[in-house]
């Protein structure tokens, strides 16, 4: 064996190493190339599934807190409704004449006289003339009374604003039924 046929069948063992090398390298890149299209493909599924759960998710807190709005806003007006019959109801009371309130009072003054020994009363301004007999003074209040003990020191608050509040806290769920009944 001469040296160029040496020379020649290294160069040929040396070109086969390198076709098998390079084929082998091909198929090793052919299969990363179709790992990765498979890696791809899943990670656009688990992609598309994570914001399709996420959409979801926003959905349901956007209904969630139109809900909430749309509940606060309606006990918003449940209330306006309530505080406006409150007002006219108030309206009306301090609307009565001059005999209807007199009366009013005489049955209010009746009532803290069963709670408490009545010295002094507070009373508004326009009505000071209608309980005769007693120590009145004109008090802040647009109506109704608030009688106190002769020392001042134990008072009943049974001014008109007092008695409908009381009377709202107290009926707020007949009231609520007979407005809103219908829903």
């Amino acid at each position: 064996m001469g040296l160029e046929q040496v020379k020649q069948e290294i160069i040929s063992e040396a070109q086969e190493k390198a076709e098998k090398m390079l084929s082998e390298a091909k198929k090793e890149a052919h299969a990363l190339h179709s790992k990765a299209e498979k890696e791809i493909k899943e990670y656009e599924k688990e992609a598309i599934r994570h914001n399709e759960e996420l959409f979801e998710a926003l959905a349901r807190k956007m209904v969630s807190g139109a809900r909430f709005d749309g509940q606060r806003l309606l006990l918003k007006k449940k209330e306006e409704l309530i505080a406006a019959v409150q007002e006219k109801v108030k309206a009306k009371i301090l609307a009565l004449d001059n005999s209807e309130r007199k009366k009013f009072l005489q049955k209010l003054l009746q009532k803290a006289r069963s709670e408490i020994i009545v010295d002094n009363v507070l009373l508004n301004e326009k009505d000071l003339r209608l309980l005769e007999g007693l120590k009145a003074k004109s008090g802040p209040l647009s109506g109704g009374l608030i009688a106190q003990n002769k020392e001042g020191t134990v008072s009943v608050d049974l001014s008109v604003e007092e008695l409908l509040e009381s009377a709202r806290h107290e009926l707020l769920i007949e009231i609520s039924t007979a407005l809103f009944a219908k829903e």
